[in-house]
């Protein structure tokens, strides 16, 4: 969260919003923004559930709960030629990369015969064995770990069980965006309300992609240069949120993070 203040300025603010927000506020000095029918309309654009899956007629933001393991083989342990994968038909396990054959000079935190993997679980197996993410139990932590590494030797057929010399557990509590606001019209990518000066942006303004949270912070910041009254300067309150599932024919490959239906046992694709 980024808020700007004028010197003098009361700080007090008016919004809890999710992890995937950045919020930008001006008000003018000496001044809190009034509580109308619009500021109620903010406060539930900036609403947020955590769940594997959207409802129907969802009303606000989801976010899943992604676990992300980084293990560290001896060097051969994987198939050689595998570099990452989306995994497709698991119940565990979402995508899979070596770091070094993707990126040879992370290498160098590597001995001569180890290579860096991570997997990332799917968003259901992160709900099914949610813990806190900044202290996860132990026995929690081995069973995942257990579950995951199993996962893996599973989809790449390895010829024995793996074996890591050294491992990462990180469970991403507040994942990845599985809807989008959409608002009415044709307008930018964030959310502007002159009346409270307040600016949102995040990849939930556009699509859960590094590429979708970069468009949807310059679409801001190109509508804060331009100045209050300016054409860019837009009220986005009114839309719906839309199933990324809609915004791709295929999700997964388009590196949402969207659990795909389950079809069996797993293969990297």
């Amino acid at each position: 969260r980024i808020e700007v203040h004028p010197p003098n300025t009361p700080t007090h603010t008016h919004t809890s919003p999710p992890q995937h927000t950045g919020i930008i506020r001006f008000p003018p000095p000496h001044t809190h923004p009034p509580h109308t029918r619009t500021h109620t309309q903010v406060r539930r654009l900036l609403r947020a559930r955590f769940a594997p899956a959207v409802r129907p007629r969802e009303d606000r933001l989801v976010l899943n709960s992604l676990y992300s393991l980084l293990f560290v083989l001896p060097k051969g342990a994987m198939p050689a030629g595998l570099s990452g994968a989306r995994v497709v038909g698991s119940d565990s396990i979402s995508f899979i990369t070596a770091h070094d054959r993707k990126r040879p000079d992370c290498a160098r935190a590597l001995g001569p015969e180890e290579e860096a993997w991570t997997v990332i679980s799917t968003a259901a197996f992160g709900t099914r064995f949610k813990a806190p993410q900044e202290s996860i139990p132990k026995q929690v932590e081995a069973e995942v770990i257990a579950k995951l590494l199993a996962a893996v030797a599973a989809t790449v057929k390895a010829a024995a069980p793996l074996e890591p010399r050294r491992t990462k557990l990180q469970l991403w509590g507040a994942g990845v965006p599985l809807n989008c606001w959409r608002p009415a019209g044709d307008t930018p990518p964030c959310a502007i309300e002159p009346e409270l000066s307040i600016g949102a942006c995040g990849d939930w303004l556009r699509e859960p992609t590094i590429q979708g949270a970069w468009e949807s912070g310059r679409a801001l910041a190109d509508a804060l240069a331009a100045g209050p009254g300016a054409a860019g300067l837009l009220v986005t309150l009114r839309g719906s949120w839309v199933n990324v599932a809609e915004l791709s024919a295929d999700p997964a490959a388009s590196g949402y993070f969207v659990d795909p239906p389950l079809a069996g046992g797993g293969a990297a694709a």
